[in-house]
This record gives C-alpha cells, structure tokens and sequence, in this order.
C-alpha cells in the first residue's frame, strides 16, 4: 500500500466479520493512517474498534458515502471487500 499523492493511507474496509476485521488489522499493520470498517452489526463495529482501532461505521440508515468523503475528504487510498461466501 503505497502512500497517497498527498501523504494519507485511509483504507475503506466492507464488513467487519472475521474476515474484514483481518483485512482491517492488515491495514493498520500495514501503517494505514486511517482504517474506516463498515457493516450493519453492533458485535462486530464493536469488536472492530476495540480489537483493531479502526472507526467502525454502521452502514444503516446513513448516507456511507457522504460520511466517507467527509472523513477523508474524498480520497479513500484502498478499498477491501472480503468476501468468505464462497469459503466451503
């Protein structure tokens, strides 16, 4: 994960389940300035941020991308999308 063209990491992590809490925890060790988890599970934005230290947000209800381009002014550096549907 390279740095920014002005400096910031911020990473957009979709879901906060074992899998997304993993990719969130890669991020932060990977030195992601900052890490934003998104999912709609009280538990798991709960454990996200206490387990991991990224801002957990709950995708319900709210306008998400509006929210994510306030907090990092519109340059979000990755996007991870875990998906483990197809895990057997």
């Amino acid at each position: 994960m390279g740095a920014a063209a002005d400096g910031r990491r911020d990473v957009r992590v979709d879901g906060c389940g074992a899998v997304g809490r993993t990719a969130a925890g890669a991020a932060v060790l990977e030195a992601a300035e900052r890490v934003i988890a998104l999912d709609r599970v009280p538990g798991r934005l709960a454990a996200t941020e206490r387990c991991v230290g990224a801002e957990a947000v709950d995708c319900t209800g709210t306008d998400v991308a509006a929210g994510l381009r306030e907090r990092t002014d519109g340059r979000v550096r990755a996007v991870i999308r875990p998906d483990s549907r197809g895990a057997a």
